[in-house]
């Protein structure tokens, strides 16, 4: 057996630390939202942590725990950099932000449309009642809402940092009056 790989048998056998041959990845999950933490980790101990852009997110020195920045707004990545004696390794964070609020008409006849927006891109519309329908509409957060019967629906918007909503009501079609537009004093039509 060669002389370099039975010693190294021998050093594991005995329990002794063996170098490592580079720096170990970066583990963890790599997106959160803002004001959330998550937690990364590297098998090479006793290292530290930074953050190139703490507008976005920030990393705890020693542990590891990144934070979503509120001033993160509309969200953004980072590089998130560990050093320690086996050397850099560096991997990127994406912070979403919450969705924020829905802004448009507050009301449609049924039959008729309105387009709501969202500045959070990403999420998804639904519809809390039969009352409305929404299909995704021009631009990356927005939305397309259909009256379908009068009364009052709650429109959603939902991203993977929140829910937000809205609501909107529905109005009923006015019909036209149809019959003659004059009518003599004293008879009926």
């Amino acid at each position: 057996m060669n002389r370099k790989i039975t010693f190294l048998l021998s050093l594991l056998l005995l329990g002794c630390y063996l170098p490592s041959f580079g720096q170990a990845p970066i583990t963890g999950t790599t997106t959160l939202c803002v004001t959330t933490t998550t937690a990364l980790s590297d098998a090479d101990p006793g290292g530290t942590w930074t953050s190139a852009s703490t507008s976005v997110a920030t990393v705890d020195l020693n542990t590891g725990v990144v934070y979503g920045t509120g001033s993160a707004s509309p969200g953004g990545t980072s590089v998130i950099t560990y050093s320690s004696g086996a050397g850099t390794v560096t991997t990127t964070v994406t912070v979403s932000p919450a969705p924020g609020p829905i802004s448009g008409a507050t009301s449609v006849c049924a039959g008729a449309n309105i387009t709501l927006s969202d500045p959070s891109p990403g999420g998804s519309w639904s519809s809390s009642s039969t009352l409305t329908t929404v299909t995704p509409g021009p631009g990356a957060g927005g939305g397309v809402v259909t009256g379908v019967a009068a009364g009052t629906s709650t429109i959603l918007y939902t991203t993977n940092c929140g829910v937000v909503a809205y609501v909107v009501t529905v109005k009923a079609t006015t019909t036209a009056i149809l019959g003659p537009t004059t009518v003599c004093q004293g008879l009926s039509i």
